[in-house]
């Protein structure tokens, strides 16, 4: 990614803040040519060849025959994770909680979105 000029989210996004971050802790300089908020935005401008982006395999849309979409690679080094916090308001059923943080493991697992790799 360091090699290519990139569309990202504007600074304070959660994404933005994480990609900064691994390219600051592997001494990496990135070429920002555009800030854009939203997911269909980034790949938009990306479809329109203006550089390139990093989103979630979610938001990326089905096969398509338009001949202009954009090429969809995946990132192999250095792997990127997003955590996904869970809170509860206080007062909360202890067992109720519990029961929804599984529901809410077991549908992540269900997506391929497992915990952090330990490492």
């Amino acid at each position: 990614m360091a090699d290519h000029p990139l569309v990202l989210p504007a600074p304070g996004n959660p994404l933005r803040d994480l990609i900064d971050r691994v390219f600051d802790e592997h001494g990496l300089a990135m070429n920002v040519v555009l800030e854009v908020d939203g997911q269909h935005s980034r790949y938009n401008a990306v479809a329109s060849g203006i550089g390139a982006t990093i989103l979630g395999a979610h938001s990326i849309p089905a096969a398509s025959p338009d001949a202009a979409a954009p090429v969809v690679r995946r990132i192999v080094s250095p792997d990127l994770f997003r955590p996904i916090f869970v809170g509860f308001r206080r007062g909360l059923d202890e067992a109720l909680a519990s029961r929804m943080t599984a529901i809410l493991k077991s549908a992540l697992s269900d997506l391929g979105l497992g915990p952090e790799p330990s490492g």
